[in-house]
């Protein structure tokens, strides 16, 4: 519900794009749609800024930021930009809107290049709001100020993370198809598992031996989902268009409605929609790597010259330091049993 209400908070501010625009006959957005004249106005310093949102209102309809997930806050969520105190960005979940701001009878006004609705923004202490001219939107921000929970958040791959307690750190890989993936998602039923059809992918295993005797075998979470999200970056457009003709919208039908819609081609067109897309499917693949999480405990022990598993004596490390392991069908991503070689990763 919450991504709903901010998706439909950006189709109600009625800019252009592929998401929100209305399809006539020929498939091209609201003709209808004007380009406003951007005005110039002098650097106002109060807006220059680093605001964080605290809520917007769409139709009488309070969405607090404090209950956004943290991605859909990055990502989504309504965001305003003055950086030289001219100019503005507003971001509204699917497309950057750019224009200019001046000051006028105590008020801020707000024009953007692609649309005749301006907006009005006021500063009061550290808050800042904007409304939109009918009155049905309103945004409120404050100035950030240190966040130490919010550093603390920051991830880190996986396989760049070396904990004290770590003692040796082993990888093994198996690959998956792009159809398995693509099953995986619409088992979840998620929408973007069209994307990751026809690419192989490389799945990486860790395992940590701890100073404890302990062993833990995991998955690199970050890596996998960002080899996955650049692997559709690199072949997103050529999904676009084929997917467009195969709905009846020819390649110079589909760069018509991008010109339309202000974009100045079809490849900037589709960058736009290329974002959107991967806003989408990065927390669909967390969930698809969490509902699928093998992450597991074992006991590691050496004896003399040789090291092995606790209680499984058939489990002994190599006498190169490499660790074979079978992977149960339970434990991956495609209900498929792996046979996995760990070798050592050097710190």
């Amino acid at each position: 519900m919450v991504r709903v209400a901010v998706f439909g908070m950006g189709c109600a501010l009625c800019f252009g794009t592929v998401a929100c625009g209305k399809d006539g006959e020929n498939g091209s957005a609201d003709a209808g749609m004007t380009v406003a004249q951007t005005t110039e106005s002098q650097a106002i310093e109060e807006l220059m800024q680093d605001w964080k949102l605290v809520q917007f209102t769409v139709k009488g309809e309070t969405t607090k930021a404090s209950s956004l997930p943290k991605n859909d806050l990055e990502t989504v969520a309504p965001r305003f930009s003055f950086s030289d105190g001219t100019h503005v960005i507003f971001h509204n979940g699917m497309k950057d809107h750019s224009g200019t701001v001046r000051e006028e009878n105590g008020q801020y006004i707000i024009t953007y290049d692609d649309t005749t609705q301006g907006m009005i923004a006021t500063v009061s202490g550290d808050k800042l709001t904007i409304v939109n001219e009918k009155g049905t939107l309103e945004f409120v921000f404050e100035v950030r100020g240190e966040d130490p929970e919010e550093v603390e958040a920051e991830v880190v791959p996986m396989i760049e993370q070396w904990d004290e307690s770590v003692v040796a750190r082993y990888v093994a890989s198996y690959e998956v198809t792009g159809e398995e993936i693509e099953d995986v998602l619409n088992k979840i039923g998620e929408d973007t598992a069209v994307y990751f059809t026809g690419t192989d992918y490389t799945v990486d295993v860790l395992m940590d031996l701890q100073d404890d005797g302990s062993v833990v075998i995991y998955y690199d979470y970050d890596a996998f989902i960002k080899t996955l999200e650049d692997n559709l970056s690199d072949k997103f457009n050529e999904i676009m268009i084929a997917k467009y003709e195969k709905d009846g919208i020819s390649r110079e039908a589909l760069e018509k409605q991008m010109l339309h819609m202000g974009f100045k081609s079809l490849e900037e067109g589709l960058d736009n929609m290329r974002v959107t897309v991967l806003e989408m499917a990065d927390p669909a693949l967390r969930k698809m790597m969490n509902d699928n999480n093998m992450r597991m405990r074992l006991n590691w022990k050496e004896d003399g010259d040789k090291m092995y598993i606790v209680g499984r004596k058939d489990m002994e490390f190599n006498e190169d330091g490499s660790f074979d392991y079978t992977l149960q069908a339970a434990k991956t991503l495609t209900g498929k049993e792996y046979d996995l070689h760990f070798v050592p990763v050097n710190r």
